[in-house]
């Protein structure tokens, strides 16, 4: 069948071709044109713009600075050690060191638990063995004395003041931890049937700000970008994380906080100043 213009009710015979529309109507080019002559004067509707919604990346952050710590790390390694103790505050960046091992393949994280069970000839990571209840602490001095073959990188909350004793041989200096200063850094939270075994201590220092600034931005590049922080913010971000005995923890903290959008840093509100009378005395009494 013919198709007519829903407007002007001629076939399209007579108006040429025809402008399909919903509900089977159509319209023909002269009363399109007659249409938009009428509606001149309004002004079309700005488009709706769908919001910006976040979706969850896969990623990863790298611990930024402690250079030191990798090559000591390497050197030992390479040099036979089977045994090292990774100590620094909490928040300094200790699991994200033990995540970049496992991304290069230097190394695979596990459980006391998993220890025999895991294959493969790269380095063991245990995390927080200062954590560890006393069946996890006797499982892991069990592994560390019967597989002494296989690599393993421990880490602990707390703080080094002191290497130990320095030697010197061919390949370069080697610093020798005590175990009194171990026990000491770790605060007497790892037993000292784990710390005897240990060969080289690992200290990592807490982060400082334009450290903790990277962190952000690296972190930040995960939500982007639906999230956007600008560089003043980032900035107040590491300023108050470092203040935290938690630091890279709050950091994220703080991150995980902001939601979609673009964020700048807003000057801080003065309080306004009391409008009675300090002194207590009434209105215009001295």
């Amino acid at each position: 069948m013919d198709a007519w213009c829903s407007f002007c009710c001629r076939p399209r015979g007579e108006v040429g071709d025809l402008v399909a529309g919903p509900a089977g109507a159509f319209i023909c080019k002269g009363c399109l044109g007659e249409s938009q002559g009428l509606l001149g004067d309004v002004v079309p509707a700005p488009p709706v713009r769908k919001p910006v919604v976040e979706e969850p990346r896969t990623g990863a952050v790298e611990m930024v600075g402690h250079d030191e710590v990798k090559t000591l790390l390497e050197r030992t390694l390479q040099a036979g050690a089977r045994c090292l103790l990774l100590v620094g505050p909490e928040g300094c960046g200790k699991s994200l060191f033990f995540q970049s091992l496992q991304r290069r393949g230097q190394g695979v994280l596990t459980s006391v638990e998993a220890l025999e069970s895991t294959p493969g000839t790269e380095p063991l990571l245990v995390e927080d063995v200062d954590r560890l209840a006393s069946g996890g602490q006797a499982a892991l001095v069990a592994f560390l004395s019967s597989r002494r073959e296989r690599a393993v990188v421990m880490s602990a909350r707390g703080a080094v003041s002191s290497l130990g004793l320095w030697v010197r041989g061919e390949g370069g200096s080697l610093p020798v931890p005590t175990t009194a200063g171990m026990l000491e850094a770790v605060q007497g939270l790892v037993p000292v049937s784990v710390l005897e075994r240990v060969q080289v201590l690992l200290p990592v220092r807490r982060p400082t700000v334009p450290e903790l600034v990277e962190v952000a931005r690296r972190s930040l590049a995960l939500r982007q970008p639906a999230v956007t922080l600008s560089e003043e913010v980032l900035g107040a971000f590491a300023a108050e994380a470092v203040r935290s005995p938690r630091a890279g923890h709050e950091l994220q903290a703080l991150l995980s906080r902001v939601y979609t959008g673009s964020w700048s840093l807003e000057a801080a509100q003065t309080p306004a100043a009391p409008s009675h009378n300090p002194r207590g005395g009434r209105k215009g009494t001295p």
